[in-house]
């Protein structure tokens, strides 16, 4: 790592479906051991084997690049992520940079070990600790860059991460694996997992109002799983979270929804084989959209246009 003292990248994906319907397929297709039923049913049609596997975000802070007080730790760059610490009496900051994909995120100021994702793919990413100097602004106290070669386009996406934080023993994988223990493929997975979510976790309006203008909101899988409400951004990262820890690649969404223009957090998966009901069409070997907050509720318009900002 070579060391130093928005331009967003937008994807628009159409949905010509309603969220209420979305709802009514996936309650339908249950986990049945094996196999999947066909389409004119309702059910998951293809399909890879699902075969869970969990995949951890290790680190060793003895590897540091810099010191206890702002460092980073970048020893798994090709598994798609790194690893900041800092202590500050200060607010601190961590970006990471590569070409025009910028992303900031708050870092803790007590020195715990925080795990962030390297989302761009492959290339020069420049990681920098900023901490705050007066108002808005911060000043950077430690900065390098690094070329990384990800061992897999999915590696920063079927592990935890800052906005989706988990490990072995948390509530939600738990949770996971029950649900997914007889499915014989990874869509009869995805629809066991989003068919939970949505049946089981209320849109919680009095938080949405609380964090209304506000930044700085990290969601928590296990306390959105224990308490059964959330906001977007907390469906987002529980319907994640639960998907990675099967293996299955997960992306936690912020950007813009239109035609009512809001921010907003979805999820895209990457689903080996093809998922086709008469509403809900998964291809093989593209990321896909899946809308747990409007599913939920049944809120969604009939035409839904989504602008991706961050990835995580």
């Amino acid at each position: 790592m070579a060391k130093s003292g928005r331009g967003a990248q937008r994807t628009t994906v159409r949905l010509a479906l309603a969220a209420a319907a979305m709802l009514l397929a996936l309650v339908l297709t249950g986990c049945g051991g094996g196999g999947s039923a066909p389409a004119a049913d309702g059910q998951p049609s293809g399909g890879g084997a699902f075969a869970p596997e969990f995949h951890d975000a290790p680190y060793d802070l003895g590897q540091l690049n810099g010191s206890e007080d702002a460092g980073i730790e970048v020893t798994h760059a090709a598994q798609g992520y790194v690893v900041a610490v800092g202590r500050s009496e200060q607010p601190l900051k961590f970006t990471v940079t590569c070409g025009d994909s910028v992303t900031n995120f708050d870092l803790p100021n007590d020195g715990t070990p925080t795990v962030f994702p390297l989302t761009a793919g492959d290339g020069t990413y420049r990681l920098a600790i900023l901490e705050n100097t007066t108002g808005s602004r911060y000043a950077e106290v430690f900065a390098g860059t690094m070329d990384v070669e990800m061992e897999s386009e999915f590696a920063p996406f079927v592990r935890p991460s800052v906005w989706c934080s988990y490990d072995r023993n948390s509530a939600c994988v738990a949770k996971a694996a029950e649900l997914t223990a007889e499915c014989g493929t990874q869509t009869e997975a995805v629809a066991a997992v989003f068919d939970f979510v949505t049946e089981n976790i209320e849109y919680d309006v009095d938080k949405a109002d609380e964090l209304s203008g506000k930044s700085g909101y990290v969601p928590d899988p296990d306390r959105t799983l224990e308490e059964g409400q959330g906001i977007c951004s907390d469906y987002a990262s529980l319907t994640a979270a639960m998907l990675r820890s099967q293996g299955i690649p997960a992306k936690v969404i912020v950007g813009r929804v239109m035609p009512d223009d809001f921010i907003h957090a979805w999820n895209l998966v990457y689903v080996d084989g093809s998922w086709r009901t008469v509403q809900v069409d998964v291809q093989a070997g593209e990321w896909s959209v899946l809308d747990a907050t409007f599913a939920a509720d049944g809120s969604s318009p009939a035409e839904t246009e989504y602008y991706e900002q961050y990835a995580y």
